[in-house]
């Protein structure tokens, strides 16, 4: 490629862009996020069309105008998001558009076994007529790779192939990559992971805002070096932590007051200070900030701006004292999406628009252009509208259009919430300008890795209540969590010994579809077996094949040494076997409905009469018994499940469970997404069981949890059980060397 040009409304994303690939080489190709990777393959593709420039493949310049010309000139592309359709099998997908010629009948038995060697060329084993839709994600891309191969590719790009591969997909990937190297065939291997490029790729090239940088050879350079190439310049930390002297009081809180029980919260900041703000889920952080910037009513509070006692009953009373408030739902409360950027940069100060009696559309487009270059909004031109950026571009859109009103503190409420690495380290050196600038900065999160780098002072709250504050480095990381849970937090995973009774449950040689494959287990009263593996192990498919949601293929279970059938969810609970789902909120709960209706819905038989009408009083008694055994926080059981923290929701998915007196509770990531108290709470809550003769199968994906929590461990390798351990066998090492299927080779 040389001399490359493309150029969109507003933006010119290449410049001058060139570089070539050998035969058999495999060249990265790496930038951040709109360099102009992407545009430079789809032009190769025939995707976009470039404005300059020549394409050369053998010395001769060649017109790609669409993807079938770059095939027929031996291009192929694999796209992070796979073009294959799901509904098709996997010869269709292969050979799509080319089944036939002309008016000819298919032949689908050279069609199936064309596709069959080419599957057993790249050592793909699966059968050409399985639907595409029914393989795993790994499974999928291998057949891309069999599609392409199938067109007499000479040249691969790959953009991201890695992105939800498991580390053995990842391995077989670049065993295949391997291959197409010594059959000749150039692979051009988009990626942000430098592992990645230095164990498969030979060169690199290098892209920023649409220019090439320059090419390496991956052997010469360290990972330091490619990513001061990407970036500019060098990058010594993921969280630059930056030693500051904070200047005076800018703002001093005392005794804030909510009605809904958020009392005595009193805090300052100094100028040049970043000030966190630690607590659970529920603690009442952002209610506070809330009620201080005006936002919600409070019933009392003292603030003191530079020294001055102000009021502030609404957010422009609080714009007016400098104070600005990025919330956590950027998408819902910090920016109208269907606006353009400089609409959205304009809203918080509009006056400064303003030309006599009229708005200047001239100073708009000033201040606009000044924020997106001052905190670097990667954009075509201002007037794009938001919902079209990334999440990090939003958050600097929220942050400028707050700095557009000049204000002197800054509330953040979880502004990395679904940011990525590089954009959170964009972030970042924003926060650490407006900190030399001598802003200050309220930065409310739950990532305590986070706060440590980041923050000079913290505030802990608890239910509502300040309970301490302190300089970060004086404080270690268990004080934090103590105050913030209230207790100190000896045991992590509070494992509690029980007597180990009878055995309840049985599996025997259970078989359902690819993922699950002859199974065999006892569990006995009193016992938690954890299941552990990688993504994609089968764990998940077991327990549902056990539970009736997914059919099986062949298998028995046993339930007090007596056979029984399990066709349905239903089978399953009136047999004593519950499911408590990964995802609570799509498969556990109905989370617009309230509290009440969630535990009765499993439960109408306890609470109905005889003429299937609810008799409310034992409903109420019900609820109210579920509330207090599981320590449920709410203020009463007529809120919708939704509103409840992660933790809270858990537990009302085990109480309506519970009720029911099973004897087999199965739990799917049963602390995904809740905080350390929450966590410690539902740690317990399984103890509790477990104590009353209750068994419990728990699937993590957290060693240290299995570890901590389990009598014995179970661990599945591609839908296969590879080994079965009482804890005091089993160490990280060895867990994960049986999750990757390397278990034989491991030596204690």
């Amino acid at each position: 490629m040389r001399h490359i040009s493309k150029s969109f409304p507003g933006v010119k994303a290449l410049d001058d862009v060139g570089f070539s690939v050998a035969e058999g080489e495999v060249r990265a190709l790496v930038g951040e996020n709109g360099a102009g990777k992407s545009t430079l393959m789809k032009i190769l593709n025939g995707n976009y069309k470039k404005d300059e420039g020549q394409i050369l493949i053998d010395g001769k310049e060649v017109d790609i105008t669409d993807p079938l010309v770059a095939a027929a000139h031996g291009i192929s592309i694999i796209f992070q998001e796979l073009n294959l359709v799901d509904q098709l099998s996997i010869a269709e997908n292969i050979f799509a558009g080319r089944l036939s010629k002309g008016l000819k009948r298919v032949n689908w038995k050279e069609i199936n076994r064309k596709a069959k060697e080419l599957l057993d060329r790249i050592g793909f084993d699966a059968d050409p007529r399985t639907e595409v839709g029914s393989l795993t994600v790994a499974g999928k891309q291998m057949v891309e790779i069999a599609k392409a191969l199938s067109r007499d590719c000479r040249i691969i790009l790959m953009d991201e192939p890695s992105a939800t591969l498991t580390k053995k997909e990842l391995n077989a990937l670049f065993d295949i990559i391997r291959d197409l190297k010594k059959r000749g065939i150039a692979v051009i291997y988009i990626s942000h992971r430098m592992e990645e490029i230095f164990e498969i790729c030979e060169t690199a090239t290098v892209m920023r805002d649409g220019r090439i940088i320059g090419t390496v050879n991956v052997g010469e350079v360290s990972p330091d070096r490619i990513v001061e190439m990407m970036v500019g310049r060098e990058v010594s930390s993921a969280y630059p932590r930056r030693d500051t002297v904070p200047g005076e009081e800018i703002l001093r809180v005392e005794n804030l007051c909510r009605k809904d029980r958020r009392q005595n919260v009193s805090f300052s900041l100094r100028k040049g200070e970043v000030l966190g703000i630690a607590g659970l889920v529920g603690a009442g952080r952002t209610e506070i900030m809330r009620g201080l910037f005006g936002v919600d009513y409070i019933t009392s509070c003292d603030v003191y701006v530079h020294g001055q006692k102000v009021r502030i009953p609404t957010p422009a009373a609080a714009k007016k004292h400098g104070i600005a408030f990025l919330t956590e739902d950027r998408k819902i409360e910090g920016l109208t999406l269907d606006f353009t950027i400089k609409a959205n940069m304009s809203m918080a100060n509009l006056p400064k628009l303003r030309r006599g009696l009229l708005t200047s559309t001239k100073v708009e487009n000033e201040i606009a252009d000044q924020y997106i270059k001052l905190i670097n909004v990667k954009t075509p031109s201002r007037n794009q509208k938001v919902g079209n950026l990334s999440g990090g571009n939003q958050q600097k859109v929220v942050i400028g259009k707050w700095l557009n009103a000049d204000p002197e503190i800054l509330i953040m409420d979880e502004p990395t919430s679904s940011l990525t690495a590089k954009e959170i380290d964009d972030l970042f050196r924003i926060i650490r300008k407006l900190r030399d600038e001598g802003r200050g900065i309220v930065y409310i999160s739950h990532r305590l890795e986070e706060l440590s780098h980041i923050v000079d002072r913290v505030t802990i709250m608890r239910d509502g209540q300040y309970i301490t504050d302190g300089n970060f480095k004086d404080m270690d990381m268990d004080y934090i969590i103590k105050n913030m849970v209230g207790r100190e937090i000896k045991e992590k995973f509070p494992r509690v010994e029980c007597r180990k009774g009878k055995k309840i449950f049985e599996v025997k040689n259970l078989n359902a579809g690819k993922m699950v494959r002859d199974i065999n287990f006892s569990l006995y009263e009193g016992e938690i077996v954890g299941f552990a593996g990688l993504m994609g192990a089968g764990r998940t498919e077991t327990t549902r094949a056990i539970f009736g949601v997914d059919p099986k293929d062949s298998g028995e279970f046993y339930v007090d040494g007596k056979k029984i059938e399990v066709n349905c969810p239903m089978d399953a609970i009136r047999n004593g076997v519950v499911l408590a789902p990964e995802d609570r909120k799509k498969d556990g709960l109905c989370t617009k409905l309230s509290i009440r209706q969630n535990l009765a819905l499993p439960n109408l038989d306890l609470v109905c009469n005889k003429m299937g009408v609810i008799n409310s009083g034992k409903e109420d008694a019900l609820c109210e018994k579920a509330v207090k055994d599981l320590q449920i926080k709410t203020p009463n059981v007529e809120i919708d499940s939704g509103n409840l923290s992660g933790g809270n929701q858990q537990k009302i998915v085990i109480a309506k469970w519970f009720m029911g007196n099973p004897d087999l509770l199965i739990m799917d990531e049963p602390t995904r997404g809740i905080d350390i108290g929450a966590k410690a709470e539902i740690y317990k809550l399984m103890d509790m069981l477990v104590k009353s003769g209750k068994s419990i199968i728990m699937i993590s994906s957290e060693t240290p949890e299995l570890l901590g929590m389990s009598d014995r461990v179970i661990v599945m390798h591609e839908g296969y059980q590879t080994g079965e351990f009482k804890c005091g066998e089993l160490n990280q090492d060895k867990l994960m060397a049986y999750a990757i299927g390397e278990g034989g080779k491991y030596h204690q």
